[in-house]
């Protein structure tokens, strides 16, 4: 009887024991997602729809060669980029942990985020390198009246 005795109290420990590591681990767990927002797409809660017009974003003339350029329009921060004629929009936020892409450097048709590294496409928002697992949102942009405008783009 002893023994059986013994052996449910070492079950009911273990148990407990068991128990409060997974209450441990889903606390870190939640703390990591919803405090610190780890393997969040940091772009996700952007305003998809806005501008859903083309909008004046900057003067052409102040938009110079291969250097990002942090933007708002309708209240979004948006990163432009000009190579040769052509200009490149992205949110301005890299979806890993929110660095600003505008102080990160061209690394050939991408931009790296200064805070980890991530790069990003121009043309399309893709994860060239990570550690972002989520591509960046982009816009479409037009030159109009010496001005470069851009809107959301249409989602596929």
């Amino acid at each position: 009887m002893r023994k059986r005795r013994r052996s449910r109290q070492n079950g009911v420990a273990l148990s407990m024991l068991g128990y409060a590591v997974a209450g441990v681990a889903a606390y870190l767990g939640g703390h990591m997602v919803f405090g610190e927002q780890i393997g969040v797409d940091h772009t996700a809660t952007a305003d998809a729809n806005k501008p859903e017009k083309f909008t004046r974003a900057i003067s052409a003339g102040a938009l110079k060669e291969k250097k990002p350029k942090r933007v708002l329009v309708d209240g979004i921060a948006i990163l432009l980029v000009k190579r040769g004629e052509e200009v490149f929009a992205l949110t301005e936020t890299c979806p890993h942990l929110g660095g600003p892409l505008s102080e990160g450097k061209l690394v050939g048709d991408a931009i790296r985020c200064p805070w980890h590294g991530s790069e990003l496409a121009l043309n399309d928002g893709h994860v060239v390198n990570g550690p972002a697992a989520f591509p960046a949102r982009c816009y479409e942009v037009r030159k109009r009246g010496g001005y470069i405008e851009v809107r959301a783009a249409k989602r596929v």
